[in-house]
């Protein structure tokens, strides 16, 4: 599903990743994990083309896809929920949602699919028309997820899903993201 070989990027002149690979199967759940700096954000970004690639390749589908903008990525289905959930706080949380099927192939299909993430969300159905900075911490993580997923992804690559939140509430946002798993996305 998603192949990496021997990414670099970095920001401006300070590289950050050297010789990166890594491989993602479809239906699998895969953790990058290092320690603060080591680069784990950098290479969503590089894989997302937040941050353009130097050198190496990013295939997703098959299709190469590290010369493609961040948008094309997305229509794709390849999406990042990035660190800090970058959720729009002044908008409703139904807006947030609703942004997140902007793609020509999500809109057709967005009834149905905010049903679904309502069903995996239930909080966020009770609280669509509250505006989104009032959700607590782990409700807002809810929210980017639910926006992301309103992109019908293939793949999900969140970043730093559980900083900031009680574990309970990790515990909640990892037992759904087994269920969307569950559902076929990676």
């Amino acid at each position: 599903m998603l192949d990496v070989r021997q990414l670099e990027a970095g920001y401006g002149p300070i590289q950050v990743l050297w010789e990166v690979s890594l491989h993602v199967d479809a239906g699998e759940i895969v953790t990058l994990l290092g320690s603060n700096g080591a680069g784990k954000t950098t290479t969503i970004k590089a894989i997302s083309n937040i941050v353009r690639p130097t050198a190496g390749a990013v295939e997703f589908l098959g299709q190469r896809i590290d010369g493609l903008g961040s948008h094309q990525v997305v229509d794709a289905g390849l999406i990042q929920i990035p660190e800090g959930r970058q959720i729009w706080g002044d908008l409703t949380v139904q807006d947030n949602i609703e942004l997140g099927a902007y793609t020509r192939r999500a809109r057709r299909d967005r009834a149905a699919t905010r049903d679904w993430v309502h069903s995996l969300f239930p909080v966020l159905a009770a609280r669509r028309r509250m505006v989104a900075k009032s959700l607590s911490g782990g409700q807002q993580q809810m929210l980017a997820i639910a926006r992301a997923l309103m992109s019908k992804p293939r793949l999900l690559m969140l970043d730093e899903p559980s900083l900031g939140l009680a574990p309970q509430v990790v515990e909640e946002v990892f037992g759904t993201l087994v269920r969307i798993n569950d559902e076929g996305i990676a």
